[in-house]
């Protein structure tokens, strides 16, 4: 089974030296913060890189810490922690124009620590005529660090090519990318009852369970079995708003729980009955969608929610989550063990849904009763036509549908078409990728007059 887990890439260096640049620049993007005030970064952002057949995630950790001067250096302590402790690659910055500062001997003592592998650069190089001030950092003891200008684009394409050659085929010592085994993320706010239903699966205490909402910071991976099958949980840290991200813990907590969404085949998102659903709850909801995992909705507690009629909550979880209308709810207690192998079940069927395929003419079969039932609106007064569909992947269900005029097709009727291939066909209760392109006709696949 595939997965989209990928190694992790964290800058870090003191304020003002250029990371979230650098961020921009390796994703093209702007998509952090950059102004000249030193700890300007407030959102602390994760991308994707790709280069050259590789990838990876980059994080930009250009906001953990404060500026003052009293507690400055207490800040870039938990910076360098939280990016050695995430990260299989840092890439350390500093200004070649500054010259060594103090603090980054500091920062060099600590990496020396570390079993990381680490990536040195000095920003800031605009011409060659700053390209002397690089000899001044190799008291570092990382090296002639590598001369770059983020903000000019000098020396990202050769960083991108040192980051390559160190980046492996996957993310972590013993990656699981491929692996038969299911990979199923608990994922949900905090103290949803994720580690307590994790500890009753397993059947012994694998992760600490606490009131305390937040007490896992990590992402930790438990192995289990069920009815002769292997599977691992993933375990992740509770999500929390991020205007109440305090310190790098937290933070890469946040972080840990995209990127098990990422990686996992499929999704237990933890609801608490208690509470109800959140604002929180419905972003996790929007990252699952996103990625396209199938999921499964666990109402923890329910014990605790004797006098609410189950189809009366299952009315309030499709119109709250209504990304998610495709995917089963469970009820489960998991302090009280009830229910609790369901989750399970129900997502080892979706995941076999995920695997399934749909012949093409079967297929083109069903579009076309889609259309004679509903057809595209009109565009200009002209009417699209689906022309002919192929399925192109599994783990999710992929397709493409040719069209002419596919720019005119509405996401209203996007909508009808998948949620009529779902209705349809064997993967009922799973998200679809389904592009529209534009082609012709072929063969003896009817068009569809509209």
């Amino acid at each position: 089974m595939k997965t989209e887990y990928y190694p992790s890439v964290a800058v870090i260096g003191r304020p003002n030296v250029g990371k979230s640049t650098l961020f921009n620049a390796l994703v093209k993007q702007n998509v952090a913060i950059v102004e000249e005030t030193p700890g300007v970064t407030r959102d602390r952002i994760i991308r994707t890189v790709t280069w050259k057949g590789t990838a990876f995630d980059l994080i930009d950790t250009g906001g953990i810490g404060t500026v003052d001067e009293e507690t400055l250096a207490k800040g870039i302590d938990r910076q360098i922690e939280a990016g050695i402790e995430v990260a299989d690659i840092i890439i350390f910055m500093v200004d070649i124009q500054a010259g060594v500062q103090l603090i980054e001997t500091g920062i060099a003592k600590k990496l020396h620590k570390t079993e990381k592998k680490i990536v040195f650069v000095a920003n800031k190089a605009d011409s060659p005529a700053h390209d002397e001030g690089r000899y001044g950092f190799m008291k570092l003891g990382f090296g002639e660090p590598l001369v770059l200008s983020a903000l000019g684009g000098r020396g990202i394409v050769e960083l991108k090519e040192v980051l390559a050659d160190l980046l492996p085929c996957c993310g972590m010592p013993g990656c699981r990318e491929g692996s038969s085994v299911p990979l199923i993320a608990l994922v949900g706010r905090r103290n949803a009852g994720k580690s307590m239903l994790v500890n009753s699966l397993a059947e012994e205490e694998r992760v600490l369970v606490s009131s305390i909402p937040g007490t896992t910071r990590d992402a930790v991976d438990v192995e289990i079995k069920w009815d002769g099958t292997d599977i691992i949980l993933i375990d992740t840290a509770g999500v929390r708003k991020k205007s109440k991200i305090k310190d790098s813990v937290e933070f890469y907590g946040s972080v840990r729980t995209e990127r098990s969404v990422r990686r996992a085949h499929g999704i237990l998102l933890m609801i608490d009955a208690a509470e109800g659903i959140g604002r929180l709850d419905k972003q996790v909801a929007g990252t699952v969608v996103q990625y396209c995992k199938p999921c499964v909705i666990v109402v923890n507690k329910w014990d605790l929610a004797p006098d609410i009629p189950v189809e009366k909550y299952l009315t309030y979880i499709s119109d709250t989550l209504p990304g998610l209308y495709f995917a089963p709810v469970v009820f489960i207690s998991a302090l009280n063990r009830d229910r609790i192998w369901s989750p399970i079940e129900v997502m080892l069927n979706l995941l076999k849904q995920a695997g399934e395929t749909i012949r093409t003419p079967v297929l083109n079969s069903m579009i076309q009763d889609a259309v004679k039932q509903r057809q595209p609106p009109r565009y200009r007064g002209k009417s699209p036509s689906l022309l002919y569909a192929v399925q192109t992947g599994t783990a999710p269900p992929a397709f493409r549908i040719f069209a002419n005029n596919p720019a005119h097709i509405k996401d209203t009727y996007k909508r009808y078409i998948a949620k009529y291939i779902r209705e349809h066909s064997p993967l009922q209760e799973i998200p679809l990728k389904i592009e529209f392109v534009s082609g012709k006709a072929r063969g003896n696949v009817k068009t569809a007059d509209m």
